[in-house]
């Protein structure tokens, strides 16, 4: 089989180092389809370094915790047909990694570079592309507004991760489109600003729907889901509410392999109590509705330019949506 080396600057350290012996076996790395696992100190020179702004992939690859040594991988593959992908039941990054080096040799390529570390991120988190998967223009039209609400309100509050891609080429079973987003350094920790920063994303999809369409769609099902659950996690577990004070209302929830299928116990506590934190949540995401609103209706002529080049390129950057931006923002200072 081939070896390909792939080589991680880890945020954790600035140093570069070379493992004697790479951090996963080739059994649980390709389940058995590869020869043993050997440590290889003359690989290619052509490795590619991931670039340092990748510090979301390096930590996900790398970097379990702050003190954690930079790696080199030596990955086994099969340069045959018969290629084996990992079950879900192995690590994300595991998974990650893998990905990246079957896109290698499908490419032709003796090293894992920051394209194939990329779409690797892009098939775990969204599934597969689809382009056979075609889609009216009106839906296509909607979904490329929808993406560009995540966008144009991440890119217009302070705080939030930095948006790195727009896609509106479908991938997975059910995602149509995709906006990536990435932090600029490791956290362990998040405040409560940051967590409302959070939902206020994840509702500019549906906001960005309402402004453009007066009428919405079932597009933004996950994303009011991932809205509200922040929204509980905040009252229940963290005592993000004023009124409800320094407590925790939410049991600890048990592995999906211990559940018996039997429905949760209610909490402990009140009626009352529990009519409050529904308020409260209500009120969290009214609060960020609003707040999106205002920052959407204030950009709509970006929003029609950006979708046009949306829908034209299929994939835009964060750059490229900063630049609309900047062009649109120079047209109005000069009127």
């Amino acid at each position: 089989g081939s070896k390909v080396r792939l080589i991680i600057r880890s945020p954790c350290t600035s140093r570069m180092r070379e493992a004697a012996n790479p951090p996963i076996s080739a059994s649980r790395t390709l389940a058995g389809s590869a020869p043993a696992l050997e440590a290889n100190s003359s690989a290619s020179p052509t490795a590619s370094i991931v670039s340092a702004t990748m510090i979301w992939l390096a930590t996900l690859v790398v970097c379990p915790a702050p003190t954690s040594p930079t790696s080199v991988m030596f990955l086994p593959i099969n340069s045959n047909n018969g290629l084996t992908r990992l079950n879900a039941a192995s690590e994300p990054p595991t998974i990650i990694v893998n990905e990246a080096a079957l896109l290698a040799v499908r490419r032709g390529k003796d090293a894992v570079g920051l394209a194939e570390l990329q779409e690797a991120v892009e098939r775990v988190i969204a599934g597969l592309e689809k382009k056979n998967r075609v889609l009216n223009q009106m839906e296509k039209e909607r979904v490329a507004h929808h993406e560009l609400g995540h966008a144009l309100v991440a890119l217009s509050i302070p705080g939030a991760d930095a948006v790195q891609k727009i896609s509106i080429i479908p991938r997975g079973i059910a995602a149509l489109g995709y906006t990536i987003q990435l932090p600029t350094e490791d956290r362990f920790l998040m405040t409560k600003s940051e967590l409302e920063n959070k939902i206020a994303v994840l509702l500019g999809g549906r906001v960005a729907e309402e402004i453009i369409y007066r009428e919405v769609s079932t597009g933004a099902q996950d994303d009011l889901m991932k809205a509200t659950d922040i929204a509980k996690s905040m009252v229940k577990r963290y005592g993000m509410s004023e009124k409800l004070g320094l407590l925790s209302f939410d049991r600890d929830r048990q592995p999906l392999f211990l559940q018996n299928g039997q429905p949760q116990a209610p909490g402990d506590y009140s009626e009352e109590t529990a009519r409050e934190i529904d308020c409260k949540v209500h009120r969290i995401i009214d609060e960020q509705y609003a707040r999106v609103s205002r920052v959407l209706n204030s950009q709509q002529e970006v929003f029609r330019e950006a979708a046009a080049v949306l829908l034209k390129k299929e994939i835009i950057t964060g750059e490229e949506l900063k630049a609309i931006i900047a062009k649109s923002s120079a047209r109005q200072t000069i009127s």
